[in-house]
């Protein structure tokens, strides 16, 4: 048998409980009023009889006046002591209406998951009472947003604020700290106060706690002499508010006796906290269980089609060059090279590309724009070449020995660009990237990588018969994955994970004389083998690219093919057809 299914308007709950909490304002106004009206009356009615002499005079005697003045700077003194400490204990929440938010859910760009997440999460909130009545069920008391800084948190909490129209009330979790014993939980309380009396105002209310881990700290990582207050304190207030979101208000008390009668069937006002935190594996266990925090999102970094959405709908809301669009290369180029970028990166990549088309002088954004802004945000500003002629040499063939390897060496990675311009403290660049985000990586894969970075060395070696201090950061990356390589991914003679090491404790594997060094001293020197067969058998590709870079000093992937020819192998990909169910491959 079919069943009618009701459509709920997705506004219906808190509207409800918007215009019950008006009732009850308008009917507490009409009480006050009828209360004064009477008092007036029986005022009258008294001093008919008692023949209107209720009246008193009070004169201050001349010797006490003289005491006046003192007594007024006593009072003065008093009050500049005590001001400082009334707004101790006072919430520290920044009140935003949900008419001054700026943003939609059309501006969360590059993460369409999160985005129906964050969609379920309202269409819940805006129903809590449909849902309670229909399937016995809630909309979660407490969210924790969690992820990498700058992946839309705080953004996505503002949408929900908006989209449901009800209040924001926005604080940073290090404000609620204070220097004097017990203001911290009395701001807690304040907090949640002003939540309670917003959500009895507007039907509804958010609020939002920022970089959530600065109160929210594991209790058992804090000293004896802070258990009594301190960050402890401020986590016990908020497990006590957090469980206490269902505290009836005197009103809603009486609906039981029948007060307020038309009243009793109308949803309750309801607010949601959300925090956000990039160290979710630092908050205390008793506030991420049910009943506190009932929900947590992840934040993720956009992949490459998010990120080449992002920046083309970003792109298309500027002024920019007739050839950009969806296809230009340079977008293709950029959303494969920016693995790791933020959503906030990309905007502001953007915005740069705009700074820069306005030192030039255009009246738009171009190709050139926009490759010069990403090559700023991820690596930084160039500083020139502020070198002599032998140190541009020297720093000229180190980054061709890079690229060599990279363009002979048969890995997965493609390059992308070769530069000796000064950017911070690194004097050149090889900047490579894969086509597709990648989630693993194989042995082989870190072999390579290790040989990559021993690749300048080795060239300097090649050239000059002496290496310089330029390799030093090249190296430290290659012992650090070498070592990774041994002790966390179990790819070397032993099975046994030791991650969780400390930096002291890798610096003593490192130092001590051992199977673990032992062992890695083994891998570097493979990577080692790789770069030196690769860049002796690519000599005079090698100088021909040295001399080219201290030429142009920047090169890019098509200059690179023009210059030593198509590159002999491209990244190496796998498909399903290539693999034996019956048996395992060796090139996996």
């Amino acid at each position: 048998m079919d069943t009618q299914v009701e459509i709920v308007d997705p506004v219906d709950d808190i509207e409800r409980a918007r215009q019950a909490g008006k009732l009850v304002r308008r009917l507490l106004w009409v009480v006050v009023l009828t209360a004064v009206l009477l008092l007036l009356v029986v005022r009258d009615i008294y001093r008919e009889l008692m023949g209107n002499s209720l009246g008193f005079g009070f004169q201050i005697p001349s010797v006490a006046s003289a005491y006046i003045p003192a007594f007024i700077l006593i009072v003065l003194l008093v009050a500049v002591l005590i001001a400082p400490m009334v707004g101790l204990g006072r919430s520290p929440h920044q009140l935003v209406r949900p008419s001054d938010i700026d943003v939609s859910s059309t501006d969360i760009l590059g993460a369409p998951q999160t985005t129906e997440m964050i969609s379920q999460l309202i269409r819940e909130y805006r129903n809590f009472a449909v849902l309670k009545k229909r399937f016995g069920a809630s909309p979660p008391r407490a969210v924790l947003f969690e992820g990498p800084p700058g992946t839309g948190k705080t953004m996505a909490a503002k949408v929900i604020a908006r989209e449901s129209g009800v209040p924001f009330l926005f604080v940073s979790g290090s404000s609620f700290q204070a220097m004097y014993y017990g203001q911290s939980s009395k701001k807690v309380r304040s907090y949640f106060r002003h939540l309670r009396k917003l959500a009895r105002s507007y039907g509804g209310a958010i609020g939002f706690i920022e970089e959530f881990d600065a109160v929210g700290a594991t209790r058992s990582s804090m000293g004896a002499s802070q258990t009594t207050d301190g960050v402890t304190g401020v986590v016990a207030e908020l497990l006590v508010q957090l469980q206490s979101f269902e505290k009836l208000t005197w009103i809603e008390r009486m609906r039981g006796f029948g007060i307020f009668s038309p009243l009793r069937g109308e949803p309750s006002p309801r607010f949601m906290v959300i925090a956000a935190t990039n160290r979710a594996s630092e908050l205390d266990p008793a506030l991420m269980r049910p009943g506190r925090f009932d929900r947590s999102i992840h934040f993720e970094l956009p992949h490459a089609k998010g990120r080449k959405e992002m920046l083309s709908s970003l792109l298309e809301q500027r002024r920019v060059e007739g050839t950009i669009g969806v296809q230009s290369r340079t977008i293709e180029r950029i959303s494969s090279m920016s693995s790791g970028l933020s959503q906030a990166s990309i905007f502001r990549l953007v915005e740069e590309a705009g700074v820069l088309a306005f030192h030039s002088g255009r009246d738009c954004i171009t190709d050139d724009d926009i490759w010069s802004a990403f090559t700023q945000v991820t690596l930084g500003r160039s500083a020139g070449v502020p070198y002599g002629d032998f140190e541009k040499l020297v720093v000229s063939v180190h980054e061709a020995g890079h690229a060599t390897y990279r363009w002979f060496g048969g890995g997965k990675a493609d390059l992308g660009m070769v530069s000796i311009l000064k950017r911070g403290e690194a004097l050149g660049l090889t900047a490579s990237y894969h086509m597709a985000d990648r989630y693993l990586v194989t042995k082989d894969d870190i072999l390579d990588e290790i040989a990559a970075l021993f690749s300048g060395m080795v060239a300097e070696d090649l050239i000059f018969g002496e290496t310089s201090t330029g390799s030093s950061s090249d190296l430290q990356r290659a012992s650090s994955m070498a070592l990774k390589y041994v002790t966390r991914f179990g790819m070397g003679k032993s099975q046994i994970s030791i991650g969780e090491l400390s930096i002291q404790g890798e610096v003593a594997l490192l130092t001590s004389d051992g199977p673990v060094k032992d062992e890695v001293t083994e891998v570097l020197d493979e990577g080692k083998r790789r770069s030196e067969d690769v860049i002796s058998n690519y000599a005079s590709e090698l100088w021909l690219l040295s001399l080219r870079l201290c030429e142009t000093e920047e090169l890019d992937a098509k200059d690179v093919e023009t210059l030593l020819g198509k590159r002999p192998m491209g990244t190496r990909t796998i498909t399903l057809g290539d693999i034996n169910p019956l048996a395992r491959s060796k090139d996996i």
